[in-house]
């Protein structure tokens, strides 16, 4: 199975291992990956062949449709294709609409991989190193079962993950957005009165939305105009654009 981060990070919590010992080296080595590549994270990139011999990467279908569903799978893998008619009935019903798939095959036989291809009907583009576990993209994306699959917005980022049946059909439907959070940047790091924007943006991520983070001067240019205080000094624009800078870093 494909375990949950936060189930994974409970686990270390709960029993602290030794940072001395290999397995929790391991398996800090794998949270690491599932981090990198989370729902919110942008994508990763590889290259892979095709069937018919020539390479191709991720890097080239996105944002070239609206939505694209990297699919793990394999010709092996029985329940890979018992799902394949579901993600097939989808892309015939939301293709047009912008929705692409990649598959991505842990085959090992060229044969096999090809056969399946035909017999499922996954008319998308499919590609496979033939290294089985040891699929470089897999590996990447800390694929521990197949299937599975993540959905990478138009912008590169990584809106869902281990979609299925019903549910993938449920989050086509589901319309992303891109929203605006402001930050005055009255100061040179992130406080405590960012909290609540922070937390806005990385829930409404969370949920397959784009953030638009934008950095105004106009507080800062104003300071109080109230006079009665001095914790509000009036910034040149020196100073902002320096604090915006800083921002940026965190």
């Amino acid at each position: 199975m494909n375990y949950e981060l936060h189930e994974l990070e409970d686990f270390v919590n709960h029993f602290n291992i030794s940072q001395d010992n290999e397995f929790a080296h391991l398996l800090n080595e794998y949270i690491m990956k599932l981090q990198r590549v989370g729902v919110g994270q942008p994508y990763l990139d590889f290259t892979q062949e095709t069937p018919e011999g020539t390479f191709l990467s991720l890097s080239e279908l996105v944002g070239k449709s609206k939505l694209l569903l990297v699919d793990f799978w394999a010709s092996w893998c029985s329940p890979c294709r018992a799902e394949n008619p579901n993600v097939v009935a989808v892309y015939k019903e939301s293709h047009e609409k912008g929705f692409d798939v990649l598959g991505v095959s842990l085959d090992m036989k060229k044969e096999n991989w090809i056969k399946a291809i035909e017999d499922d009907g996954l008319i998308w583009h499919n590609i496979s190193d033939l290294k089985y576990w040891n699929n470089a993209a897999a590996q990447d994306y800390a694929i521990s079962s197949i299937p599975s699959n993540l959905l990478i917005d138009e912008n590169g980022i990584i809106i869902a993950k281990d979609l299925r049946g019903e549910d993938l059909r449920k989050k086509l439907e589901t319309e992303s957005i891109s929203f605006y959070v402001g930050f005055d940047p009255t100061a040179d790091s992130l406080h405590i009165g960012h909290y609540i924007p922070i937390m806005a943006m990385a829930w409404m991520q969370k949920f397959g939305h784009t953030p638009i983070a934008l950095f105004g001067g106009g507080t800062g240019m104003i300071g109080d105009p109230s006079g009665r205080s001095d914790m509000r000094q009036m910034l040149t624009p020196e100073i902002i654009d320096h604090n915006i800078n800083c921002f940026k870093e965190q």
